[in-house]
């Protein structure tokens, strides 16, 4: 496993219980926390495997800060959006192009929740929870930077440039299609700005994912 992994996948032959956490109290310093175990079945496990109409379940770490936790799960659902699209088998893209462009969902969406998303949330945060969020994220962008994983590293730097020489909803066009990003352009990443991509039109325009709006807005 990844040092920094927060999603958690499970091997074919791995059918140990998937713990449901059902409820969380805090009392004072102390956390009880409800859990409920659910056994991972082999017909599960080939469908998460191999595609399936069926709902597949999304396993994610319990406990972490909830900017991370929302980091994750842009990320894991920009997979399950290119599946839902038919990018599996031999239409899947390489690994360093689905990494990084759901990389770039993740960072999208922690630029979001620091500047607006958590106004919205139900849980009040203190000033000091605010600028504990905003480092954390900070942190985390530039770890994405510097990953040891290549497939990450570069994925999400020449992701990030093609979204910006492109927009998104382009560049998924393009995945979608191509199964890969288009062509790199030869300006460093951080001195691009937007503009009107030149990418081929797709007669069958590629439909926002959903619960992504809000990356898509930004």
């Amino acid at each position: 496993m990844r040092r920094d992994i927060i999603g958690l996948a499970t091997s074919i032959w791995d059918f140990k219980p998937i713990v449901t956490i059902n409820r969380c109290s805090k009392f004072e310093d102390r956390i009880e926390v409800e859990k409920k175990a659910n056994k991972l079945t082999m017909v599960e496990s080939f469908a998460a495997l191999f595609g399936s109409n069926k709902h597949n379940k999304l396993l994610l770490l319990f406990g972490r800060p909830d900017v991370l936790m929302g980091m994750t799960l842009a990320h894991e659902m920009m997979h399950a959006w290119l599946r839902l699209q038919g990018l599996i088998g031999d239409r899947k893209p390489e690994r360093l192009v689905e990494e990084g462009i759901c990389q770039v969902m993740s960072h999208r969406y922690g630029k979001w929740f620091c500047s607006r998303g958590f106004k919205d949330s139900p849980y009040k945060k203190t000033d000091e929870q605010l600028q504990f969020t905003k480092d954390l994220n900070k942190y985390y962008a530039n770890l994405k930077k510097t990953d040891s994983d290549e497939a990450y590293r570069e994925g999400f730097k020449q992701a990030m440039h093609v979204v910006k020489e492109n927009g998104l909803k382009k560049t998924l066009d393009y995945i979608v299609k191509k199964g890969r990003l288009a062509p790199k352009m030869e300006e460093d990443e951080d001195n691009c700005v937007d503009t009107k991509g030149s990418l081929p039109p797709h007669k069958n325009d590629v439909a926002p994912p959903q619960g992504l709006q809000w990356a898509i807005a930004q």
